[in-house]
């Protein structure tokens, strides 16, 4: 440097390349930082391939090449042949996003987002697989990659929501999702699909009185979203406030007049007040878009047979094959 020698100034340009995603300043995301990296690589080689000139002393003498020469140029070859192999083969990796996540996560124990990513992937495949076996042994792989995550970051709300929702949907273990839902809403009351999840499993738990507080909160934030609205109201009727249950359900009918879930509601409330002549109509609409409970279905066939009226029992029959 001090001769003012190109080797020099490139030695010189690559630690100060790389000072600034080196982690002294400050944290650098490492998914950034492996690219940001590329620029100080160059002066790697630069001054790598300067250096072996010199050993070499290429451009000094003459041709024929030395031994020393041949052999720097072999070495060269094997390695350019090497890269442009394992270049070709990653090409096969980087298929799609799931093969090439595959082909990294034994690399990536310690990071937060790769292996939470992962086992989205995972997750998303065994969603769509039709094969029992193989759908359960995506899931499995993906609570793998989530704990993996949570290790990694405890802080992170994602892994544990994303671990409930396996666990709720995918294996009816409510109390373990309970579980992991209960550890995700306090790391993130932002997140609004978490809450709901927690306050459903109040309710699948029979703990009304939580359930409502948190469903309070997400009426207040997302009043017109049904799911809310449903488990909403029927929170409110299991607490005794049958007024109100019954103004969020006519918001829900309102809302989503050919969903069966807010006549459903009706019916029940009619149903458990013993009006079950009320309940019927409601029942029947339920039926009508989609509500297929066959217990329920034949309830109302006898009740109508009951009456007599057999063109109705039959007419109500049809949803049972339906």
């Amino acid at each position: 440097f001090f001769k003012k020698e190109i080797l020099g100034l490139i030695i010189l340009c690559y630690p100060l390349s790389i000072v600034l995603f080196s982690n002294f300043f400050g944290t650098y995301p490492g998914i950034v930082a492996e690219r940001v990296l590329f620029s100080p690589s160059v002066w790697f080689i630069a001054a790598f391939i300067l250096i072996l000139f010199r050993i070499g002393k290429f451009g000094k003498l003459k041709e024929p090449f030395s031994l020393l020469q041949k052999s720097i140029l072999a070495l060269g070859v094997f390695v350019f042949v090497t890269y442009t192999w394992l270049t070709i083969q990653r090409n096969f990796q980087w298929k799609n996003m799931f093969t090439l996540m595959a082909a990294d996560i034994d690399h990536l124990d310690n990071s937060t987002l790769a292996n939470y990513f992962y086992g989205s992937a995972l997750q998303g495949a065994g969603e769509m697989t039709p094969s029992d076996s193989l759908r359960n042994y995506y899931f499995q792989q993906a609570k793998k990659y989530y704990h993996r995550s949570i290790h990694v970051s405890p802080s992170y709300s994602e892994p544990y929501f994303k671990i409930g929702m396996i666990f709720e949907y995918e294996e009816q273990n409510y109390d373990s999702a309970f579980n992991y839902f209960s550890k995700a809403y306090p790391l993130d009351t932002s997140k609004t699909t978490a809450e709901f999840q927690l306050a459903k499993s109040y309710y699948l738990k029979n703990d009304f009185t939580e359930s409502n507080k948190l469903l309070t909160e997400l009426y207040h934030k997302m009043p017109e979203d049904t799911f809310t609205l449903f488990f909403f109201c029927r929170v409110k009727y299991a607490l005794g406030d049958t007024t109100k249950a019954l103004a969020i359900n006519d918001q829900l009918m309102q809302l989503a007049p050919t969903s069966y879930y807010a006549y459903w509601n009706k019916a029940l409330f009619y149903h458990q007040s013993g009006r079950f002549a009320q309940a019927v109509p409601y029942y029947e609409s339920a039926f009508k878009y989609g509500y297929r409970d066959r217990a329920t279905i034949n309830m109302v066939i006898n009740y109508y047979s009951g009456l007599g009226q057999n063109n109705k029992a039959n007419e109500i029959r049809k949803y049972i094959s339906g």
